[in-house]
């Protein structure tokens, strides 16, 4: 499947992207609309992946911790187009938002099913991390953006 990978910029984008969020990530679980934000809302960096005719297929989005890392948060892609690369691609656009940002770190928090996919993508588990809504289990893993022998960002 072909999709692009956009930033959510108009009220109506912003609600299929945070409708979606919250469709994948807390509506399984009983949790209110509105669950699906949190307050770096404002400071983030939004990814959604949009398919033909302008579906919202995945979304994602990065957010700076402090001068050298960043997090990883609401990593999600609808059921019916997993295993197609959306995810990857997701990944592959914040992390280079990242990097443009000068970042040299990210973290994330993945549930347990996820954790192989990260894992193929360069991140690595760093520990536990906290149980969702005493159910989902998450490790907190990391990903330097720094290539091997790259002087670090002044």
């Amino acid at each position: 499947m072909t999709c692009r990978i956009l930033v959510p910029e108009s009220p109506e984008a912003f609600r299929r992207y945070y409708a979606l969020r919250w469709q994948l990530l807390r509506q399984p679980w009983g949790q209110p609309v509105g669950s699906e934000r949190d307050s770096l809302e404002d400071q983030a960096v939004h990814a959604m992946a949009v398919a033909e005719k302008g579906i919202v297929v995945g979304v994602g989005r990065l957010h700076r911790i402090d001068e050298r890392s960043g997090q990883i948060r609401y990593m999600a892609v609808a059921e019916i187009f997993r295993g197609q690369g959306i995810g990857t691609a997701l990944l592959t656009w914040l992390e280079q938002r990242a990097m443009a940002l000068q970042l040299e770190k990210l973290i994330l928090n993945a549930r347990e099913d996820s954790v192989v996919f990260y894992s193929h993508r360069g991140y690595q588990v760093v520990g536990p991390g906290h149980t969702l809504y005493n159910v989902i289990a998450h490790q907190q893993m990391s990903k330097s953006l720094v290539k091997p022998g790259s002087p670090p960002q002044p």
